[in-house]
Protein backbone atom coordinates (compact mmCIF):
# COMPACT_ATOMS: atom_id res chain seq x y z
CA UNK A 1 0.00 0.00 0.00
CA UNK A 2 1.29 3.48 -0.96
CA UNK A 3 1.48 5.98 1.92
CA UNK A 4 -1.03 8.83 1.54
CA UNK A 5 1.71 11.50 1.39
CA UNK A 6 3.38 9.79 -1.61
CA UNK A 7 0.04 9.38 -3.34
CA UNK A 8 -0.77 13.07 -2.84
CA UNK A 9 2.68 14.09 -4.09
CA UNK A 10 2.34 11.92 -7.19
CA UNK A 11 -1.15 13.24 -7.88
CA UNK A 12 0.01 16.85 -7.47
CA UNK A 13 3.00 16.42 -9.79
CA UNK A 14 0.82 14.66 -12.36
CA UNK A 15 -1.73 17.44 -12.28
CA UNK A 16 1.00 20.06 -12.64
CA UNK A 17 2.53 18.31 -15.65
CA UNK A 18 -0.82 17.83 -17.35
CA UNK A 19 -1.55 21.57 -17.12
CA UNK A 20 1.96 22.76 -18.01
CA UNK A 21 0.77 24.50 -21.20
CA UNK A 22 -1.56 26.63 -19.08
CA UNK A 23 1.58 28.16 -17.57
CA UNK A 24 3.05 29.10 -20.96
CA UNK A 25 3.79 32.65 -21.95
CA UNK A 26 1.56 34.62 -24.30
CA UNK A 27 2.91 36.66 -27.22
CA UNK A 28 0.99 39.00 -29.52
CA UNK A 29 1.18 39.27 -33.31
CA UNK A 30 -0.78 42.00 -35.12
CA UNK A 31 -2.15 41.59 -38.65
CA UNK A 32 -2.71 44.97 -40.20
CA UNK A 33 -1.97 47.03 -43.28
CA UNK A 34 1.24 49.05 -42.96
CA UNK A 35 1.58 51.66 -45.67
CA UNK A 36 0.88 50.39 -49.19
CA UNK A 37 1.87 46.81 -48.24
CA UNK A 38 0.18 44.29 -45.99
CA UNK A 39 2.48 43.09 -43.22
CA UNK A 40 2.50 41.57 -39.75
CA UNK A 41 4.01 43.10 -36.62
CA UNK A 42 6.52 40.26 -36.14
CA UNK A 43 7.49 38.16 -39.13
CA UNK A 44 9.35 35.55 -37.01
CA UNK A 45 8.19 34.71 -33.49
CA UNK A 46 10.11 32.29 -31.27
CA UNK A 47 8.18 30.60 -28.45
CA UNK A 48 8.56 27.58 -26.19
CA UNK A 49 6.28 24.54 -26.38
CA UNK A 50 3.11 25.33 -24.45
CA UNK A 51 3.26 29.05 -25.21
CA UNK A 52 0.32 30.91 -26.72
CA UNK A 53 0.14 33.48 -29.49
CA UNK A 54 -2.68 35.99 -29.61
CA UNK A 55 -3.23 37.11 -33.19
CA UNK A 56 -4.75 40.59 -33.11
CA UNK A 57 -6.60 40.91 -36.39
CA UNK A 58 -7.66 44.17 -38.02
CA UNK A 59 -10.91 44.48 -39.94
CA UNK A 60 -10.54 42.93 -43.38
CA UNK A 61 -7.93 40.39 -42.25
CA UNK A 62 -8.12 36.73 -41.20
CA UNK A 63 -5.29 34.59 -39.79
CA UNK A 64 -4.79 30.92 -40.58
CA UNK A 65 -2.05 28.31 -40.68
CA UNK A 66 -0.54 27.25 -43.99
CA UNK A 67 -0.99 23.59 -44.87
CA UNK A 68 2.31 21.67 -44.93
CA UNK A 69 4.09 24.28 -42.84
CA UNK A 70 3.74 22.79 -39.38
CA UNK A 71 5.38 19.78 -37.72
CA UNK A 72 3.57 16.42 -37.77
CA UNK A 73 0.73 16.62 -35.25
CA UNK A 74 1.13 20.39 -34.97
CA UNK A 75 -1.89 22.61 -34.55
CA UNK A 76 -3.73 23.95 -37.60
CA UNK A 77 -5.80 27.07 -37.06
CA UNK A 78 -8.33 29.17 -38.95
CA UNK A 79 -9.63 32.48 -37.63
CA UNK A 80 -12.73 34.43 -38.57
CA UNK A 81 -12.56 37.71 -40.52
CA UNK A 82 -11.67 40.66 -38.27
CA UNK A 83 -11.60 38.51 -35.11
CA UNK A 84 -8.63 37.89 -32.84
CA UNK A 85 -7.47 34.31 -32.45
CA UNK A 86 -5.55 32.67 -29.59
CA UNK A 87 -3.49 29.56 -30.42
CA UNK A 88 -1.40 27.38 -28.09
CA UNK A 89 1.60 25.66 -29.68
CA UNK A 90 2.46 22.39 -27.93
CA UNK A 91 4.47 20.57 -30.63
CA UNK A 92 8.02 21.80 -31.35
CA UNK A 93 8.85 22.86 -34.90
CA UNK A 94 8.33 25.55 -37.52
CA UNK A 95 4.81 26.83 -38.26
CA UNK A 96 3.70 29.39 -40.85
CA UNK A 97 0.65 31.61 -40.90
CA UNK A 98 -0.98 33.97 -43.34
CA UNK A 99 -3.69 36.52 -43.65
CA UNK A 100 -6.09 34.68 -45.91
CA UNK A 101 -7.15 37.86 -47.69
CA UNK A 102 -3.60 39.21 -48.24
CA UNK A 103 -1.55 36.04 -48.67
CA UNK A 104 -0.36 36.86 -52.20
CA UNK A 105 0.63 40.36 -51.04
CA UNK A 106 3.03 38.82 -48.50
CA UNK A 107 1.13 39.15 -45.22
CA UNK A 108 2.75 36.03 -43.74
CA UNK A 109 5.01 34.97 -40.88
CA UNK A 110 6.84 32.13 -39.16
CA UNK A 111 6.54 30.75 -35.66
CA UNK A 112 9.43 28.69 -34.27
CA UNK A 113 8.38 26.53 -31.35
CA UNK A 114 11.43 25.21 -29.50
CA UNK A 115 13.37 23.93 -32.52
CA UNK A 116 13.36 23.76 -36.31
CA UNK A 117 12.90 20.00 -36.86
CA UNK A 118 10.66 20.50 -39.92
CA UNK A 119 12.36 23.54 -41.45
CA UNK A 120 13.35 21.76 -44.68
CA UNK A 121 9.81 20.58 -45.46
CA UNK A 122 8.31 23.95 -44.44
CA UNK A 123 10.75 25.84 -46.68
CA UNK A 124 9.84 23.58 -49.63
CA UNK A 125 6.20 24.77 -49.71
CA UNK A 126 5.50 27.17 -52.61
CA UNK A 127 3.42 30.35 -52.31
CA UNK A 128 1.73 32.88 -54.60
CA UNK A 129 3.15 36.33 -55.39
CA UNK A 130 4.97 38.28 -52.70
CA UNK A 131 4.44 35.54 -50.11
CA UNK A 132 7.11 33.40 -51.83
CA UNK A 133 9.64 36.26 -51.66
CA UNK A 134 8.83 37.00 -48.02
CA UNK A 135 9.22 33.35 -46.98
CA UNK A 136 12.50 32.99 -48.90
CA UNK A 137 13.82 36.06 -47.05
CA UNK A 138 12.61 34.75 -43.68
CA UNK A 139 14.16 31.31 -44.15
CA UNK A 140 17.49 32.86 -45.31
CA UNK A 141 17.49 35.18 -42.28
CA UNK A 142 16.63 32.33 -39.91
CA UNK A 143 19.45 30.13 -41.26
CA UNK A 144 21.93 33.02 -40.97
CA UNK A 145 20.92 33.82 -37.39
CA UNK A 146 20.24 30.25 -36.26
Amino acid sequence: MIPLSRYLLAATVGAMLSTMSAWGAERTVDLFPRGPAHRVSQDVVEVAPGDTIRFVVAEGHRVESIRGMQPPGGVEFHGQPGQDLVVTFDKPGVYAYRCKEHYAQGEVGLIVVGDTRNIVSAAAVRHPGEAQKVFEKLFRRWRAEG
